[in-house]
């Protein structure tokens, strides 16, 4: 079947396509303003925008994924892969 570590999308039912992407929160106009006129609390919050990261299907983007040796896994992987 997959490796233990493989996890499956809920969405398309892609196996092992993982990517990790960076998430960009808030605005970059607030970012500019608080550069530019409030050094420091523009910087903490620069670095606030960009350190959230997400595991995502790399085939549709869809942030379901689940382990395949899970019961729920188990039951997607009948569903997509009626092998």
């Amino acid at each position: 079947m997959c490796n233990e570590e493989d996890r499956i999308c809920a969405n398309c039912g892609s196996i092992g396509i993982e990517e990790n992407i960076t998430i960009v929160r808030g605005s970059g106009w607030i970012t500019l303003i608080l550069i530019c006129f409030y050094c420091m609390p523009g910087i903490i919050y620069w670095i606030w925008r960009y350190n959230k990261k997400e595991t995502r299907c790399g085939a549709c983007k869809s942030k379901l994924l689940i382990f395949i040796n899970s019961p729920r896994g188990k039951e997607l992987y009948k569903k997509y892969h009626k092998n």
